[in-house]
């Protein structure tokens, strides 16, 4: 429908949903097609908000396939944008998952400054599964880099909320 009316911002949203649809159902040539034209639209029509969250689909996309560096790059792209927006959820969100791309990267300093940034956004305005990520995240890296000290108290903590939410695969031993 969005399609058929030439409204642009109509448009823009249609072609960002089909990329949606597409990506749901594992069609990423589909969706990235899609993705880009609504990416196009919005920065023609100064739509910044949508500009910034098909960045991130996009990210996401690539993570699926397993392209960290364009993931990487679409991450931080879609992570100024929020910033100027001022969105700190989502902004903590999108450090969330450059934190994840830098940890399996090895770069372990820069996924902990992510991850410890989105720790403290999701302490105020996330969710508990979001928080005990973080620090479950925070407290890994600590005890690979054998500082064990450090990792116990956000493993710890991680543990406790995830009993609390009565995350049955997370208590599992």
């Amino acid at each position: 429908m969005g399609l058929k009316c030439k409204e642009p911002y109509s448009v823009s949203l249609a072609y960002h949903s089909l990329g949606n649809l597409a990506y749901f159902k594992n069609n990423f040539p589909v969706a990235l097609r899609y993705y880009l034209a609504s990416l196009k639209l919005s920065e023609q029509l100064g739509d910044y908000r949508r500009v910034a969250r098909t960045l991130n689909n996009i990210g996401s996309l690539y993570m699926e396939l397993s392209n960290t560096n364009k993931a990487e790059e679409y991450y931080q792209k879609s992570l100024e944008l929020h910033k100027q927006l001022g969105d700190p959820l989502l902004v903590a969100e999108l450090s969330n998952n450059l934190a994840n791309i830098y940890q399996a990267k090895g770069l372990t300093m820069n996924a902990l400054h992510y991850y410890l940034n989105a720790l403290t956004v999701f302490r105020e305005k996330g969710s508990a599964y979001d928080v005990s990520t973080a620090l479950n995240n925070i407290g890994t890296i600590y005890n690979e880099r054998g500082q064990y000290q450090k990792a116990i108290p956000y493993l710890m903590e991680s543990y406790q909320i995830d009993v609390k939410m009565k995350d049955e695969k997370s208590t599992l031993p």
